[in-house]
């Protein structure tokens, strides 16, 4: 899979991992603004349960408020190792592209560089030196 993403091969995968990668994330978001919902909800629930005196359930709705805190953090998590995933594939196509543009310059240099012999270079010199010599 990095041997394609180097030498610049099956962009569509790249596309197609990149397009999953970032609807998980989507759903991710969603799941964890949820969790976030539901875990205010459960604060708010014991601070009224304490309230009414009920020590036992608000100490319950914190325990419930604590697995979604729990389930968020991995939800973040996950979040996290997939945007490094997203950032490891653009790094990986950035640098194969830049690698194909500099072996393209490689083999145009060397392409100019063949037509520049010694000899040829020496006429040419030989020839402006004639054609200074001339205008004085």
């Amino acid at each position: 899979m990095v041997k394609n993403w180097l030498f610049g091969k099956k962009r569509k995968e790249d596309a197609d991992a990149l397009a999953t990668l970032k609807g998980q994330q989507n759903r991710l978001q969603a799941e964890a603004r949820n969790l976030e919902r539901q875990s205010d909800e459960q604060k708010i629930l014991a601070s009224k349960m304490l309230k009414a005196g009920n020590k036992a359930g608000a100490r319950q709705a914190l325990k419930r408020r604590a697995v979604f805190m729990k389930r968020l953090n991995t939800v973040h998590n996950t979040a996290m190792n997939l945007q490094a995933q997203i950032d490891s594939i653009q790094t990986a196509t950035s640098t194969a592209e830049t690698v194909k543009a500099m072996e393209l310059g490689t083999k145009v240099v060397g392409e100019k560089i063949k037509t520049v012999s010694p000899e040829r270079t020496e006429r040419v010199m030989d020839s402006v030196m004639e054609q200074r010599d001339q205008i004085e």
